[in-house]
C-alpha cells in the first residue's frame, strides 16, 4: 500500500502558515518506525508547549510608514494567540486522519522465524491449543475413535493425559484466559478440566440430537461462547441461561476477540469438527456481540478454517486451501470487524490442520496433517470374526476418496468420488482393480455417488449451485439433471428399487431429516420432496428389496418404511452415529461400525427384523481403521481407510506490526 512506502509530505507544503516546529512535530508523529514516534501524550504536549513559547512575532517594520500603534500590536498579539491553537487542532486532525486511515487498511507485516517440532509419537496428534503464556501445549491424541486430551510443556517433558478415564472421545481443547483451565468437546457436550489434571465438569449439554460444539472463552474468563445447531450462544461459565448471539449455517471453530466485542467463526463443513478431516467448502465470519451483525470475511469457494485473533484485534489468522495445500493466511479487519484489505498467504505447503496463538502473538502452535484415503477390501467371514489386518488395498496413491458409491448392478464396476484431478469428482473403476474413469469434470466438488438399480444412472450431491443440491447423470458421464434446488443442504441421495425415488437428507427444518423425492418414470420430471422422518435422520441407505430405509439418529440405528410411520430401533450405541450403514445384497442384513465403549470396535451385522448384533471384523490394528462407508457385493466388504501422518509444531512470529 502507498502509505507503507511513501514519505509523508511536509505539512508546510499544504499550508505555509504552519510553523516549522509544528511541521516537525507532525512529521515525527507520522514516522513509520514506531520507535521514532512520540512515546507518550505528555511528551507530545511538552513539545507543543515549547513551540508555542518560541513562535516569533508576526510584527514587521515597514520602512517609511508611521509607527505601529499599541492597538495594532494588541491585534497582532491576539492573532498569534488564536493562530497557534487553531494550527495545533488542524495538525492533530491531520494526524488522527492519517492513523485512522492507516489502521483500517494496513497489513500486519508478519515475519516467520524458526519452527520446531514438538511431538513425534505414533498415532494422531491434532487440535493444537497453546497456553496464554506460551509455555504449555494442549492437543488431541490417539487412534481414530479413541481421542483424548493431552498437555505437555513446550520445552519438553512428560505428557499428561487429561481425559484418559472419560468415556467416549474428546477433542478441541481451549485454554481459559488465565491458563488454569481447559475446555473441550466430548460427544454432544462441553466440559472443563483443570489444566494439569482433575475431575472434568460439564459446562453445556445438548438438549437434543444436535451437537454442542466449538467452545471459546471470553478474554476475562467469565463467559464462554459455543455453537448448537445453527445458532451461536454465550453463557456465564458458572451459571445462567445461554444467550443467543446469531444464527449461521453450521457454525463452528469459534474465537473471541481480545477486546471481548466480537466472535470469529466458521460457517459450513461442520464435519470438520467431528471427523479428523472433511472436504467441503466453508467461510469465515465475524459477529459483533453488541449489534449481532455478522460480516463475511472469506468466500465460500474453499475450505477456510480455524480463525484466530491477533493481539491487536485488527487481524485474523486462518487456514485455507485456496492456494492448493492447507496454509496460514492473514485477513486485515477494520475496527468494526469488516474486511479492510486483501488476504496474505503466510506459509506454503504447510498442510496445517489447526492453529493456536499465544497471548502476546509471538508463538504459534500448529498441527500438520497429511493423509490419503483409499478403498480397501476384506472378505465377509462365514463364522468367526476376522482381523482388520486381512484387508488389502483396491485403490492406491495420493488421493482422498470421501465416499464409496457401491458396486454396479452387474458387479463389474466400483463407484466413488476422489480428488485425483484436484477437486472432488465422480469416478468408476473395474471392481478387480485398474485405472479409474472420470465421470464428472465440473470445477465444483461432487460427492457421494450412488448407482441406480438398473445401472444406467448415478445420483450424487454437489456444490455447483453454491450449496449442496442433488444431481443425476447418466452412467457414462453424459447428460446431467439437477433434482433439488432448495437453499438448504440436500445431500447423500440413494435410490429406491424401482429407480424412480431418491431418499436424501436435508436441513430444511433447521436440523437434518430424511426426505423422499419421486418421478413417474425415467424421463419424467421430479416432484416435490416429502419429509420422511421427524426426529432427526442421517447416514441412510435404501434396502435392496425396497422395503425399508436404514438410518442413524443420535446413537440409534433405525429402520423406517419409505412410506413413513414409526421407525424401529435396531441397535443403540455411543459410536453408531459415525456409521454409514450398508445392506447385504438380499436385503436381510444390515452392516455397521462401532468404535469401542459398549461394543467392541469393528464391523457388526444385525438382522433387518431386529435381534442380537454379531461381530464380523475386529478393528485390532490402529493403523487400519475404516471410516464410515460400508459397501458389499455379498462376498466382500469395500471399506474406506484413511492413512494419517500428524504431529504438533511451533512457529515463531518475529514481527506483527
Amino acid at each position: 500500500m502507498k502509505h507503507k512506502s511513501e514519505v509523508p509530505k511536509d505539512p508546510r507544503e499544504l499550508n505555509s502558515q504552519i510553523p516549522v516546529g509544528l511541521s516537525r512535530v507532525i512529521l515525527k508523529c507520522m514516522e513509520k518506525n514506531k520507535e521514532k514516534r512520540y512515546q507518550s501524550a505528555s511528551e507530545l504536549r511538552s513539545e507543543l508547549t515549547h513551540i508555542e513559547k518560541g513562535i516569533p512575532t508576526t510584527e514587521k517594520v515597514v520602512p517609511k510608514r508611521k509607527p505601529i500603534t499599541s492597538k495594532e500590536i494588541t491585534v497582532q498579539f491576539n492573532l498569534k494567540k488564536l493562530l497557534l491553537p487553531a494550527l495545533i487542532v488542524i495538525a492533530l486532525l491531520i494526524m488522527a486522519g492519517y492513523f485512522i486511515f492507516r489502521s483500517d487498511s494496513e497489513i500486519v507485516d508478519i515475519k516467520i522465524g524458526q519452527t520446531k517440532q514438538l511431538t513425534r509419537a505414533p498415532g494422531i496428534e491434532i487440535d493444537t491449543a497453546i497456553s496464554p503464556d506460551g509455555k504449555l501445549i494442549a492437543y488431541t491424541k490417539g487412534p481414530v475413535g479413541q481421542f483424548h486430551i493431552h498437555v505437555r510443556q513446550i520445552a519438553g517433558g512428560r505428557t499428561i493425559s487429561l481425559t484418559k478415564d472419560m468415556p467416549g472421545q474428546q477433542r478441541w481443547p481451549i485454554w481459559s484466559s488465565d491458563g488454569t483451565r481447559i475446555a473441550f468437546q466430548s460427544e454432544r457436550a462441553i466440559y472443563v478440566i483443570p489444566a494439569l489434571g482433575g475431575i472434568p465438569k460439564q459446562l453445556v449439554k445438548s438438549p437434543d440430537q444436535e451437537k454442542v460444539t466449538s467452545v471459546a472463552w471470553s478474554p476475562d474468563g467469565r463467559q464462554i461462547v459455543f455453537a448448537h445447531g445453527n445458532s451461536i450462544y454465550t453463557r456465564s461459565v458458572d451459571k445462567g441461561e445461554p444467550k443467543k448471539i446469531t444464527e449461521a449455517f453450521e457454525p463452528h471453530s469459534l474465537n473471541w476477540s481480545p477486546d471481548g466485542t466480537k466472535i470469529a467463526y466458521v460457517s459450513g463443513n461442520l464435519n470438520y469438527i467431528s471427523r479428523i478431516h472433511n472436504i467441503a467448502p466453508s467461510s469465515i465470519w465475524v459477529v459483533s456481540l453488541k449489534a449481532s451483525d455478522a460480516v463475511q470475511i472469506t468466500d465460500n469457494e474453499y475450505m477456510n478454517l480455524n480463525p484466530i485473533w491477533m493481539p491487536t484485534g485488527r487481524h485474523l489468522l486462518f487456514i485455507s486451501n485456496q492456494g492448493g495445500s492447507f496454509d496460514i493466511y492473514q485477513a486485515p479487519l477494520s475496527r468494526s470487524g469488516k474486511p479492510s484489505g486483501k488476504h496474505i498467504r503466510l506459509t506454503s505447503g504447510l498442510n496445517a490442520q489447526s492453529i493456536s496463538l499465544s497471548k502476546d502473538g509471538m508463538n504459534l502452535a500448529y498441527s500438520v496433517l497429511t493423509y490419503n484415503a483409499n478403498i480397501w477390501t476384506i472378505r465377509i467371514p462365514e463364522k468367526e470374526p476376522i482381523s482388520i489386518s486381512e484387508v488389502r488395498p483396491l485403490t492406491t496413491g495420493n488421493q482422498v476418496i470421501e465416499a464409496i458409491g457401491g458396486v454396479s448392478p452387474d458387479g463389474q464396476w466400483l463407484l466413488f468420488d476422489s480428488n485425483l484431478s484436484g477437486n472432488q469428482d465422480i469416478y468408476k473403476m473395474p471392481i478387480t482393480g485398474g485405472e479409474p474413469l472420470q465421470l464428472t469434470t465440473h470445477p465444483s466438488d461432487d460427492f457421494l455417488p450412488r448407482w441406480s438399480p438398473d445401472g444406467t444412472e448415478i445420483a450424487f450431491h454437489s456444490f455447483r449451485t453454491g450449496n449442496r443440491d442433488i444431481f443425476v447423470i447418466s452412467a457414462d458421464g453424459g447428460s446431467i439433471q439437477q433434482i433439488t434446488s432448495d437453499p438448504a443442504q440436500d445431500r447423500r441421495p440413494d435410490w429406491s428399487l424401482d429407480g424412480n425415488k431418491l431418499a436424501f437428507r436435508s436441513d430444511r427444518t433447521g436440523r437434518y431429516e430424511l426426505y423422499v423425492i419421486s418421478r413417474e418414470k425415467r424421463d419424467s420430471a421430479w416432484g416435490t420432496p416429502r419429509q420422511l422422518t421427524f426426529d432427526g435422520g442421517t447416514q441412510h441407505r435404501w434396502s435392496p428389496d425396497g422395503r425399508l430405509i436404514v438410518y442413524t439418529s443420535g446413537n440409534s440405528l433405525r429402520v423406517i418404511s419409505p412410506e413413513g410411520g414409526d421407525p424401529q430401533e435396531l441397535v443403540r450405541g455411543q459410536d453408531i452415529v459415525r456409521t454409514s450403514p450398508g445392506w447385504s445384497r438380499d436385503g436381510q442384513t444390515i452392516y455397521f461400525y462401532t468404535f469401542g465403549e459398549k461394543w467392541s470396535a469393528g464391523i457388526w451385522s444385525v438382522s433387518a427384523l431386529g435381534g442380537a448384533p454379531k461381530l464380523l471384523v475386529r478393528f485390532d490394528n490402529p493403523a487400519l481403521i475404516p471410516d464410515r462407508e460400508i459397501e458389499t457385493d455379498s462376498k466382500s466388504f469395500f471399506l474406506r481407510i484413511v492413512e494419517f501422518v500428524s504431529d504438533i509444531w511451533m512457529m515463531e512470529l518475529l514481527k506483527y506490526e
